[in-house]
């Protein structure tokens, strides 16, 4: 039987970053990296192995984003792999098949189950939420601030009391845990197919309610910790010896904010990769001494 290590991941690009809501050079990246890093299993396991990009963006609609943006990173994010396995796997005899899992389509019952089940287990999460300490409560709400769309999302919210905003953000990452929660119960057998090693990025780390024993946690790339749909593609330089060596990174909007006038972009001649999105017009470089 095939292996099949499944990344489960967001499943949308974050407001924050500057190709929301499309893939840009991070997605890539991280296809780049996540394929180096398993490569050993899929060059040396005769049955094949199968990497799967499990989008979870049914819950994304908890941060104020409009289903719309959404759809569009998930059209995106498919055009990016079959980009990707006609340019780079095409070249190499490879047993190995990628391919873009929703959620939402994975319910034997649709996604009313999910809603319902989210609902019943909130209350859990509050009482969780509050007995924890101040630092622990600080961290457990650090994604849902990132993630939440206050401009241009569902709902409108007008001027807000910070107060009023922790309100929001605390309320958006409870109901999270709570999604995490019933999603797992009502998808148990499949995550824990014998085959299928579920593998997650940096957030698994994250303090959370929710425990991810036995799950891999990986890099984004190998010199990043910056999730890819949270962050930007880079290509950083780094001069040695008078030669600039070029590393496939991913920043965050802060990490970016400190480059300033350091980023240059540089032409993309790709024309089959530029058709996915206009991020892939050009390339974004940065460059430190070695």
């Amino acid at each position: 039987m095939p292996i099949i290590f499944t990344f489960c991941f967001g499943g949308y690009k974050c407001h924050t970053s500057p190709s929301h809501p499309e893939v840009d050079w991070a997605e890539l990246f991280n296809l780049n990296f996540l394929v180096s890093y398993l490569y050993p299993i899929i060059n040396g396991y005769q049955h094949g192995v199968e990497i799967e990009y499990e989008s979870e963006e049914v819950s994304i609609q908890f941060n104020n984003v409009p289903q719309e943006q959404t759809d569009r990173y998930t059209a995106s994010f498919k055009k990016l792999l079959d980009y990707y396995t006609k340019k780079s796997l095409s070249k190499f005899d490879l047993h190995l098949t990628l391919r873009l899992v929703i959620a939402r389509e994975l319910y034997p019952d649709g996604v009313s189950k999910l809603y319902e089940l989210t609902e019943q287990k909130k209350a859990t999460y509050r009482d969780k939420f509050d007995t924890l300490s101040g630092r622990e409560k600080e961290k457990w709400i650090q994604r849902a601030a990132s993630n939440y769309m206050w401009e241009n999302g569902i709902v409108s919210h007008g001027s807000l009391s910070e107060t009023e905003r922790h309100d929001i953000i605390k309320a958006a990452r409870i109901t999270n845990e709570a999604f995490l929660d019933a999603d797992y119960n009502l998808r148990q057998s499949w995550f824990e197919y014998k085959y299928r090693i579920p593998l997650t990025g940096t957030w698994g780390r994250m303090p959370s309610a929710q425990p991810f024993d036995g799950w891999l946690h990986l890099k984004s790339t190998a010199t990043s910790f910056v999730d890819c749909w949270i962050g930007t593609g880079f290509l950083e330089a780094i001069h040695k010896h008078g030669k600039p060596e070029y590393h496939e990174t991913i920043l965050s909007k802060s990490q970016i904010a400190k480059l300033g006038d350091k980023i240059t972009y540089l032409d993309n001649s790709d024309e089959e990769l530029k058709q996915i999105a206009a991020t892939f017009n050009t390339i974004p470089v940065f460059m430190t001494k070695g």
